[in-house]
C-alpha cells in the first residue's frame, strides 16, 4: 500500500522504522504457539474455570513481554536505526509510538484468541479476523495520502481498536458470563506502572539521545533492568504468581540443597 500510494522510496524509512519492531514483537507470539498444543489438550478436559486462569496468566505473561519491548525499543529505536543504516531512514518517534502502541494491542487481542479458540470459537475468530484484515486495508488507502507513513501504523491500529479487539473482547465477556469492562480490570496494575515508566522514559530521552553500540546495549540493559523491578509486582499477582511459584519451588530446593551440600550443612530428609 505504501508503495502504491508514496512510492517506493517511502517503503525504506518506513521498514527501518519498524524493523526493530517486527523482529522483537514476534518473540511473545512464539510463547503462544508454543502453549497451543497444551491449550488443545486442555479444552477436552480442563474445567471452564481452569481454562480462565489459564487465559489471565497468558495475558499476563503476553503483556508483560510486550511492555518490556515497548519501552526497549522506544528509547533505543532512533538510536538503532541510525547505527543500522543512517539517521535518514527513521521515520520518526511519532511512528515509532503507533507502531509499538498496534503491537502491544495486538499482543493482547492474540491472548483473547487463544483463549476463545479453547472454547470453540473457530468459525467467530475467523470471520472477525478476515474483517479486520480488510478493515486495516481499506483504512491504510484512505489514511496513508492523508498522513503519509503516520497513515499506514494508523490503519492496522485503528482496525485492531475498532474491529478485532472489541468483537473478541465481547465474545470471551459472553463466555465467562461477565462484562467486557470487568475483563480489563485487572490490567489496571501492569497500565499504571507502564505509564510511571514511560513518563520517566519520556524525561530522558527529552535530555538524552542515544547514539553508537555501547550506548544502545547500556540504555537497553538499563531499561529493561527498571522494567523488571517496577513490575515484580504485577508477576506475582495470582493467577500467574501462583503457577509460576509452583512451577519454580522445584527447582528452588534443588538450588538450596545445592549450596548446603557445597557449604557442608546437613541436608534435611526429602530434598
Amino acid at each position: 500500500v505504501i508503495g502504491k500510494l508514496l512510492g517506493p522510496g517511502a517503503v525504506v524509512p518506513y521498514a527501518c522504522t519498524g524493523k526493530l519492531i517486527t523482529m522483537l514483537a514476534n518473540q511473545p507470539q512464539m510463547f503462544m504457539q508454543l502453549a497451543l498444543p497444551a491449550l488443545s489438550e486442555l479444552r477436552a478436559s480442563a474445567s471452564r474455570v481452569r481454562l480462565f486462569e489459564l487465559s489471565q496468566s497468558m495475558t499476563q505473561m503476553m503483556l508483560l513481554a510486550s511492555g518490556a519491548i515497548l519501552v526497549v525499543v522506544l528509547a533505543t529505536n532512533e538510536g538503532f536505526v541510525a547505527w543500522w543504516v543512517g539517521d535518514g531512514q527513521f521515520a520518526g518517534v511519532g511512528l515509532t509510538v503507533l507502531m509499538l502502541t498496534g503491537m502491544v494491542l495486538r499482543h493482547f487481542n492474540t491472548t483473547i484468541i487463544y483463549t476463545l479458540f479453547c472454547f470453540g470459537n473457530e468459525r467467530r475468530l475467523a470471520l472477525t479476523t478476515i474483517a479486520e484484515g480488510i478493515g486495516s486495508t481499506a483504512l491504510m488507502f484512505l489514511l496513508v495520502p492523508m498522513l503519509g507513513l503516520y497513515g499506514a501504523a494508523l490503519g492496522p491500529l485503528a482496525a485492531t481498536c475498532l474491529i478485532g479487539l472489541p468483537n473478541n473482547l465481547y465474545a470471551l465477556a459472553r463466555e465467562q458470563q461477565t462484562s467486557t469492562m470487568s475483563l480489563l480490570v485487572p490490567l489496571r496494575p501492569w497500565l499504571a506502572r507502564i505509564a510511571i515508566l514511560l513518563s520517566c522514559l519520556a524525561v530522558f530521552l527529552w535530555f538524552k539521545r542515544v547514539h553508537g553500540l555501547t550506548s544502545l546495549i547500556l540504555v537497553s540493559m538499563g531499561i529493561a533492568a527498571a522494567y523488571v523491578a517496577i513490575m515484580v509486582p504485577v508477576l506475582r499477582k495470582p493467577p500467574l504468581g501462583s503457577m509460576l511459584s509452583a512451577s519454580c519451588q522445584p527447582w528452588a530446593d534443588r538450588v538450596q540443597s545445592l549450596i548446603k551440600r557445597k557449604a557442608g550443612q546437613p541436608i534435611p530428609l526429602g530434598n
